[in-house]
């Protein structure tokens, strides 16, 4: 993980998410089904950020496309 990357706060990395309340339960959704068929490693990573679905910020997005960006990682690797 990059040490720079800004979990926990406020962030402009992903600004225009018209509906962060709809965008964000999909991409959880999305990380929890590749994570249940190709990586289950990064499952308990996913369910945690899951817990922030109903008032999701803009550091939880961030996070979670850090995981997807995890995910591309390790299938270069495998």
């Amino acid at each position: 993980m990059d040490p720079a990357f800004p979990f926990g706060k406020d962030t402009n990395l992903h600004p225009d998410i018209p509906s962060l309340s709809s965008a964000f339960p999909m991409l959880i959704g999305e990380l929890l089904y590749l994570a249940l068929l190709t990586h289950p490693d990064i499952a308990h990573t996913i369910m945690t950020l899951a817990q922030f679905s109903s008032k999701a910020k803009l550091h939880h997005y961030a996070a979670a496309k850090q995981g997807c960006l995890t995910v591309q990682i390790l299938e270069c690797l495998t």
